[in-house]
């Protein structure tokens, strides 16, 4: 039977007032953590009900002395004050996403919930009425309208319940009104080829600037300016560009096309392509090779570490057409991840062995251990606020999973570079599964154009994200511009940048905070602490502030040397 994280049993005073506004601010984030009492609930963006949140956080913050509590307070309130047309139905898609893959579809639950959602979507109307909106704003609204309409369909379809249905069909028609209120002329589909050339005649300004800086600080934890957050983010890609372009070039010389990030994909994806059938199996054997070779060269995993791989069920594959990870139950004693793979061949699955290793590396050996180490207290003791789901743990973990990339490819080269009687069996194994049938040195290319490609795009997204929101670039001008200077085509640009205007301030948090945890890394190695040791403990203290996070690692740095004095 699972109880509930000892951590909670230890709170202080402040701890738990923290707690139940936590609880408030976000119950279903509390159900997904573990606690079922919150089931079917949801915040109602009411103007009443944000007033009283955000004076009750006032009042705790008087109280909070520790840095992480007041960051946490902060970021809830940061995130009540800041309100858009397409956060109200952003968050009831998330929820009803979370709620039918941790239980399934429950009729009580998922009735409750869509009234909730109704009464959410009414206040936010009544909050939100009378302001303009940006194109670009009310485009992400009709996407985000249309992602939760799939979900409730999917629910009506699968469920048998008459009760349930009828509500799911109310719901969708008050879906419907509300997105009625932000059409855009021309838009059906909601693609690229549809969206571009609209935006290119009427985008323009999103209204963001005075509120950007003000989300960085308070709902993320950045201590960088929009401005710098920019500086960093193109420095470091004019730095990587011209190797990835080394790697594009050497490529598609072998698989014999043109040297374009498009055709080498393709190449990628036929010269090591997994027949659908034995995708699951061999998803399921290399992920346990990455991570019997990551405990022993990388970082210790939890012995009570509980990851389910499972095939993207059919009702769910719209909303996973590759693959995702979940955690779940994270304040109780047994929190567990699920690992989505998506194999139907409608949708965009992953069929190149290089893809699916880096999707492991990031979502499973990144994500999931980061949040299951630190449920457990693995290798060391998170504070129990830095448990509770915000935008500051979304950052942490990020920062981590992109550093793991990085990690894991400079871990792959050095195994590839040994002498074979130096390798223990599970790094030959390891490397065996990488190669397949192909040359070790071509699967290795493969593998860095991967990681490279995926780390342009995170640069992209962090400079979009700092020039978009504060009004240098419009989303066309900024598309235009990173396609010309990195070879990508303009419509993957937009897919994975446009995405992020429903989480401003989000997209940079790969690189940015990813790259500060590799020079706090690289800093504890020149002053002896163990690589090992250093990446267990920072998996295993929480994702809480960010500001909190690097200074529990440098104050480890330090008490790992005052231990060896």
């Amino acid at each position: 039977m699972t109880g509930m994280n000892p951590l909670l049993s230890s709170m202080s005073q402040v701890e738990k007032e923290i707690f139940e506004i936590w609880k408030e601010f976000d119950p279903a984030a509390a159900f997904t953590a573990g606690l079922g009492e919150y089931a079917g609930k949801l915040f109602i963006p009411s103007d009443t009900n944000v007033n009283s949140l955000k004076a009750r956080i006032e009042t705790v913050l008087r109280k909070a002395k520790q840095v992480n509590q007041r960051k946490l307070l902060q970021c809830m309130n940061m995130t009540l004050e800041f309100q858009e047309p397409h956060k109200v139905v952003s968050t009831a898609r998330d929820v009803a996403f979370a709620h039918i893959v941790k239980e399934g579809i429950n009729p009580q639950h998922i009735s409750q919930l869509a009234e909730n959602i109704k009464r959410a979507i009414a206040a936010s109307t009544e909050m939100l009425e009378g302001r303009k909106w940006a194109t670009e704003l009310k485009v992400v609204t009709c996407q985000t309208c249309d992602e939760l309409k799939g979900i409730l369909k999917t629910i009506s379809n699968e469920s048998k319940d008459e009760s349930l249905n009828k509500k799911i069909s109310e719901l969708i028609e008050v879906v419907n009104e509300y997105r009625k209120a932000f059409l855009v002329e021309g838009i059906v589909e909601g693609d690229f080829t549809e969206v571009f050339p609209i935006l290119e005649k009427r985008g323009g300004d999103l209204g963001h600037k005075a509120a950007y800086p003000k989300i960085l600080k308070y709902m993320f934890d950045y201590y960088e300016t929009p401005q710098q957050i920019e500086a960093k983010a193109l420095r470091q890609l004019k730095k990587e560009l011209p190797l990835f372009k080394k790697i594009v070039g050497k490529l598609a010389k072998l698989y014999g096309c043109e040297p374009t990030v498009e055709e080498v994909t393709k190449g990628i994806i036929k010269n090591s392509e997994i027949p659908k059938a034995k995708i699951m199996e061999f998803v399921s054997t290399i992920r346990k090779k990455i991570l019997a070779v990551l405990g022993e060269d990388l970082v210790r995993i939890t012995p009570k570490y509980d990851t389910r791989v499972i095939e993207t069920p059919s009702y769910l594959v719209n909303f996973i057409p590759t693959a995702a990870t979940m955690a779940f139950d994270l304040l109780t004693d047994k929190p567990f991840s699920i690992f989505f793979l998506t194999t139907d061949e409608k949708r965009s699955p992953a069929t190149g062995a290089a893809d699916m290793i880096q999707t492991i590396v990031h979502e499973e050996t990144g994500h999931c251990v980061h949040y299951q180490n630190s449920s457990t207290a693995f290798g060391g003791k998170p504070v129990v606020v830095d448990l509770f789901d915000t935008y500051l743990g979304y950052a942490i973990s990020d920062g981590i999973s992109f550093h793991r990339e990085y990690e894991f490819l400079t871990l792959l080269k050095r195994l590839a570079g040994k002498d074979e009687s130096k390798l223990s069996n599970d790094e030959k194994d390891f490397l065996d599964a990488v190669k397949g049938d192909r040359d070790l040195g071509d699967a290795l290319l493969e593998n860095e154009f991967v990681l490279m490609h995926w780390r342009v795009v995170r640069f992209l997204r962090a400079i979009f994200d700092s020039r978009v929101n504060m009004g240098k670039q419009t989303v066309t001008e900024f598309v235009k511009w990173a396609s010309k200077t990195t070879g990508i085509q303009e419509k993957t640009i937009f897919n994975q940048t446009f995405m992020f205007l429903d989480r401003v301030g989000y997209a940079p948090v790969y690189f940015i905070v990813g790259d500060v945890l590799r020079q706090i890394q690289k800093k504890a190695l020149t002053k002896g602490v163990d690589l090992v040791d250093f990446n267990t403990f920072a998996t295993s203290i929480g994702y809480g502030a960010r500001t909190a996070f690097e200074k529990r690692l440098e104050d480890y740095i330090e008490e790992n040397q005052r231990k060896k004095r």
